[in-house]
């Protein structure tokens, strides 16, 4: 896809969190900022999954996914008694931040590459 989207606005930083709420295999991963989208990963290595698929979304599509948390989602969260709120957070959990570098490759297309990554237990204070 042709380049749509003003690169130099897209975000650079992504935050998730994943902790274990005691299912049998899986722990929820949810990305929380800049935008919102979950699953049922089962470690921080998902999240990084998770902003990889957000940055080919919008490389293909050529637009930003939702900033907002769709119905479905919220009905989940209520299942499962989380508080969207409350993601960024969690306290006894695995925070994870990546910034990504957006860039035009060689077929004139809109691409990502990760340049730094940080995780911790607990949320970030800045």
């Amino acid at each position: 896809m042709s380049t749509k989207l003003d690169i130099t606005k897209l975000p650079t930083v992504f935050r998730g969190v994943c902790w274990d709420d005691y299912w049998e295999f899986d722990r929820p991963c949810v990305v929380y900022m800049p935008y919102k989208t979950w699953g049922p990963g089962g470690s921080v290595g998902y999240l990084s999954t998770i902003i990889e698929e957000i940055c080919i979304h919008i490389a293909v599509h050529g637009k930003e996914p939702s900033k907002k948390w769709n119905e479905s989602e919220l009905e989940t969260f209520k299942h499962y008694e989380w508080s969207p709120r409350g993601f960024a957070r969690r306290k006894d959990a695995y925070h994870y931040e990546c910034v990504v570098e957006w860039f035009i490759n060689e077929e004139d297309c809109i691409d990502s590459r990760v340049v730094s990554e940080r995780t911790q237990r607990g949320p970030f204070n800045d």
